[in-house]
């Protein structure tokens, strides 16, 4: 059953909610490339208080978990956000296999897509065809202008 872990940290300074997103953006691109078994992890900044922020992990199983915590990775960055002194708060859960979704189906979303072949597929097939219609109306517009 997929495990979830949530971690919130209060920083006490903007500074340091700016260095703590800028270590966990590298993170999150390192979990990517080399933690197969991690499969999601994201960060949040509160809507209520900007000093705060919150992670969302999840694996197939909690044992996973200790996958994540014995990559060299995060027996570095795990140390320089302590060095921060947030206040953490961490809450674990077991995500039920029915009641819930993860992306909306239908007319915001493509039922078949994500059953297929899940949600981060999506996201980089979205991505891709932004940057493609992006690309392609930057190239007509410097057309346009070198008429």
């Amino acid at each position: 059953m997929t495990w979830c872990l949530s971690v919130s940290m209060t920083f006490d300074a903007a500074e340091k909610v700016e260095k703590a997103r800028t270590i966990l953006n590298e993170y999150v691109s390192y979990i990517e490339k080399n933690e197969p078994t991690t499969l999601g992890y994201q960060v949040y900044t509160s809507d209520k208080n900007p000093l705060r922020i919150m992670i969302m992990e999840r694996y197939p199983d909690i044992a996973y978990l200790d996958v994540h915590r014995e990559s060299d990775m995060f027996k570095i960055v795990r140390p320089v956000l302590a060095d921060l002194n947030p206040v953490i708060e961490g809450h674990s859960y077991f995500e039920p296999s029915d009641g819930g979704f993860l992306m909306r189906q239908g007319e915001f979303g493509s039922s078949h897509f994500s059953d297929l072949t899940g949600q981060g597929i999506i996201y980089a097939v979205l991505v891709a065809l932004v940057l493609f219609f992006w690309r392609s109306n930057a190239f007509r517009r410097k057309e346009r202008l070198a008429r």
